[in-house]
């Protein structure tokens, strides 16, 4: 039965070019922004930045079970205009829950932007991504170099969902912010 089940969730997405993707119990139907390539080189060089970031804060702890579910971008040659996703153990969500944890993720934004000599502004809201609940941090980069990363999160069955978007320009910017509203979740 469940055969049938994933046969029924890939016919659709055969003709649309949309993904489907396993968290928890739960698929993530993601589209990504057309003339987008997938992206492998560099992620997980990114991952170890990341990594070692999160290590140096107080009562955070990194998740070494992260699983890498994509990332895709306009030019896998630059930084910007990119699109990538993982989830892992809740275990920080659990420990703090969502508000006191979206305040932690600022702080650590705050301080490594501030460490790193980056003028950023960051901002937190809730948005509704197909019914579901996430909370988005906005990090506006304004020195030296303009850019906006957008870093969503939420709770799927005992697990953390992570969507981390860059861009560098507003065609772009709605190009991939649209891909991530129009997601499904089933």
């Amino acid at each position: 039965m469940k055969n049938l089940k994933i046969l029924f969730l890939l016919i659709p997405g055969f003709f649309f070019c949309q993904k489907y993707y396993e968290v928890g119990n739960t698929y993530w139907i993601y589209k990504s922004p057309d003339h987008y390539m997938l992206k492998t080189d560099n992620f997980l060089e990114a991952a170890e930045v990341g990594k070692k970031v999160l290590e140096k804060q107080d009562n955070i702890r990194f998740n070494s079970d992260e699983k890498i579910l994509f990332s895709v971008a306009r030019n896998v040659e630059s930084p910007y205009n990119i699109i990538f996703s993982s989830f892992f153990p809740n275990r920080n969500l659990q420990k703090f829950g969502n508000e006191i944890y979206s305040d932690k993720l600022v702080q650590v934004f705050e301080k490594t932007f501030r460490d790193l000599g980056v003028e950023a502004t960051i901002t937190k809201e809730k948005v509704g991504i197909d019914s579901r609940e996430f909370y988005l941090i906005k990090c506006d980069i304004t020195s030296p170099l303009k850019y906006k990363n957008y870093f969503f999160f939420t709770e799927i069955d005992d697990q953390e969902l992570q969507i981390t978007t860059i861009f560098d320009n507003p065609q772009d910017e709605d190009l991939i912010l649209r891909s991530v509203y129009e997601s499904k979740f089933k």
